[in-house]
């Protein structure tokens, strides 16, 4: 038992889904009809709601602070009802007939447009679900409201926190939840089978179809999976000039060194969405790639207005700084990112960097002793503090050796020059 409520237990604190544990609990309780005013049925649950209390509180706070929760704010509450019943139907759809499946679904609207009247229609679809939840709860179907009352809680938890992202909803939080809408189907058919008996084998039929389409249809998607950037081109199939798609694809892109090509579909992300600040901070790694200074600088700094916390656009700006030789605004930009984010190493390294280009070698020096504290494998902090070690006449000999061990070739000529071998 207690090993049974460790894992319960590390469950809540894993996924936000499972935050509606203790709900899940009492739906159980009434699926065997225990009685739910029971002391004892309410002290145990007790526990799983505290809990389920602060996990949503942390993981509603540490999703804020990367930034992941900001886009679906910008919706009135109005907008943000309608897009959280059509994402509602949108899971029950893709649950059933999941077809045009996408690694994401984008908003239906922008936070600014009108809405489509087929989507002002969303909400009552939602409405009817609870009619039925309520009916089947009046009606004492205890199966049925388990089914019912399982996907609308454990899928509605999801929802409120998508409204507050940037896609509307995602299939891997619709995994748990399609087991109500299972219940549902399987409890429908079993009754109609049961009062139509001649209809049994065409159920079992057609659910056979059902599943050899649909394992063929997973099949291939899955192959998709292999290769990201066909991933996202095939959503771009279904969801054409989707910013976030497009931003992750050239994401994908970069990595590929593809830059032209990234360019274009930032590019387009940005004309659709000019706040989105992940497509301009990926923009500016382009441009700075291209040696466009002048717009990778202008990128950054649109990132860093939108988010003043934004320590990538920080790092990012300041190289370009230094590459441009404005070594003091480099040096400003570096230091914010140590004072967000003390154990950035890579930010430690950049700004003995250009203390170097200063001449300030025992500034840089001890920039790069916090560097390599913080990743002892960093080839470039050990070449470089060997050779800042030489220039205020200190033997840097150790740490080019060290980086020659950890196969950085640039300090092999250096390790040749200063030490002779």
């Amino acid at each position: 038992m207690n090993e049974r409520k460790k894992c319960i237990n590390k469950d809540q604190l894993s996924k936000i889904q499972a935050v509606t544990f203790p709900l899940i609990l009492l739906s159980i309780d009434y699926l065997h009809n225990r009685r739910m005013l029971n002391r004892k049925v309410i002290l145990e649950k007790i526990p799983f709601f505290i809990l389920a209390i602060l996990i949503i509180f942390i993981n509603l706070q540490a999703q804020k602070s990367y930034g992941y929760i900001n886009y679906g704010g910008k919706y009135s509450l109005f907008k943000q009802i309608i897009t959280f019943s059509t994402g509602f139907n949108h899971y029950i759809l893709n649950i059933i007939f999941p077809f045009n499946i996408s690694v994401f679904y984008p908003f239906p609207f922008s936070p600014g447009a009108d809405i489509p009247v087929f989507y002002l229609l969303q909400p009552l679809i939602l409405i009817l679900y609870l009619i039925m939840l309520g009916y089947f709860i009046l009606k004492g179907k205890r199966i049925h409201v388990f089914g019912a009352f399982f996907f609308f809680v454990t899928i509605s938890v999801t929802l409120l926190i998508q409204n507050h992202r940037d896609a509307i909803i995602a299939d891997r939080y619709g995994y748990l939840a399609s087991l109500g809408i299972l219940i549902l189907i399987s409890v429908f058919l079993l009754k109609l089978s049961q009062r139509i008996p001649k209809l049994k084998w065409i159920v079992a039929g057609i659910m056979v179809m059902y599943f050899l389409i649909f394992g063929y249809i997973t099949f291939v998607q899955s192959t998709l999976w292999q290769s990201p950037s066909q991933l996202m081109e095939a959503s771009l199939k279904h969801y054409p000039d989707t910013p976030i798609i497009l931003n992750t694809l050239a994401t994908e892109e970069i990595k590929k060194e593809d830059f032209h090509e990234a360019l274009a579909n930032l590019n387009t992300a940005i004309r659709i969405d000019p706040g989105f600040t992940d497509a301009l901070y990926n923009r500016g790694i382009v441009n700075d790639r291209l040696q466009d200074f002048e717009n990778a600088l202008k990128d950054f700094t649109v990132c860093i207005n939108s988010n003043p916390y934004y320590t990538d656009a920080y790092f990012g700006r300041g190289n370009i700084f230094r590459q441009m030789g404005n070594t003091d605004n480099a040096i400003k930009d570096f230091s914010t990112v140590i004072r967000l984010d003390k154990n950035n190493a890579g930010a430690w390294n950049n700004r003995a960097i250009v203390k170097g280009q200063q001449g300030n070698f025992s500034g840089a020096i001890s920039d790069l002793d916090v560097a390599i504290e913080i990743q002892n494998d960093l080839a470039p902090a050990y070449y470089l503090r060997g050779v800042a070690k030489f220039k205020v006449g200190l033997n840097g000999c150790d740490d080019l050796h060290k980086a020659v061990s950890l196969n950085y070739t640039n300090a092999e000529k250096a390790l040749q020059f200063y030490c002779g071998r």
